[in-house]
């Protein structure tokens, strides 16, 4: 669990827990400003977090699909040096080097945009033999499509990217001002309930991967409770 879940569940378990022992008159207790700045950060945190992640998967969706794109620049250009191959024979060097078989597969978009333009020349130029092996009318077209997808994608992946650190920004910013309330309902809990053990353990932070963490604390407020009545 990352740090950012475990910050979150542990505030709403101390929230319940801060509402449960309030300061009253003559009753110590939790100030009320207090345990209202831990539910106001509480609920900013969950809206900024929201926020970050939808914008994390929002990119991650431009990247799986800028990867689908160039495998389908890569899958096309192999067509036509395949046709070639077929066409020509591979013992033609000229042809094969005009065709750049062998070549290193394009990873990036500037190279593959650089790529499908060159084979897009050459397939026009050869598109009557490479019709004998394959090759389609439709398939010059595709050059261009594929190309005009790559450069619209990295164009909407950088904007995403953009998002994404903004929006991380903006939710660390509420996350740090999530644990300083945290902090300050524990200060305030120490300080009031200083004699009182059994309900400062109702305070301590949750214990991830055991249970719930509600169910965690008060297992230990009551073994701490027992613990008192036996020392009496």
């Amino acid at each position: 669990m990352e740090e950012v879940d475990v910050v979150i569940q542990d505030a709403n378990v101390l929230i319940d827990t801060a509402k449960k022992h309030p300061a009253g008159e003559g009753t110590d207790g939790i100030n009320a400003d207090a345990t209202q700045g831990l539910i106001d950060a509480h609920d900013d945190m969950i809206v900024k977090n929201t926020a970050q992640v939808k914008a994390v998967k929002a990119l991650n969706t431009l990247t799986e699909a800028q990867e689908t794109t160039l495998a389908s620049g890569l899958a096309l250009i192999r067509k036509v040096q395949n046709a070639g191959k077929s066409v020509y024979g591979e013992k033609n060097k000229p042809m094969m080097k005009l065709l750049d078989v062998g070549g290193d597969a394009p990873t990036s978009v500037k190279k593959m945009t650089t790529k499908l333009s060159y084979m897009k020349a050459v397939t026009a130029d050869k598109l009557a033999d490479l019709k004998k092996g394959g090759v389609k009318d439709s398939d010059l077209a595709q050059f261009d499509t594929i190309a005009a997808e790559l450069t619209d994608n990295d164009v909407n992946q950088e904007e995403a990217k953009k998002a994404k650190k903004a929006a991380t920004l903006v939710r660390d910013e509420a996350l740090d001002t999530l644990k300083k309330a945290v902090r300050k309902v524990r200060n305030n809990a120490k300080s009031v309930f200083a004699d009182n053990a059994s309900v400062l353990i109702e305070f301590e932070p949750v214990t991830i991967g055991r249970g719930s963490a509600k169910a965690v604390n008060d297992k230990k407020a009551k073994g701490a409770a027992a613990a008192k009545v036996e020392a009496k």
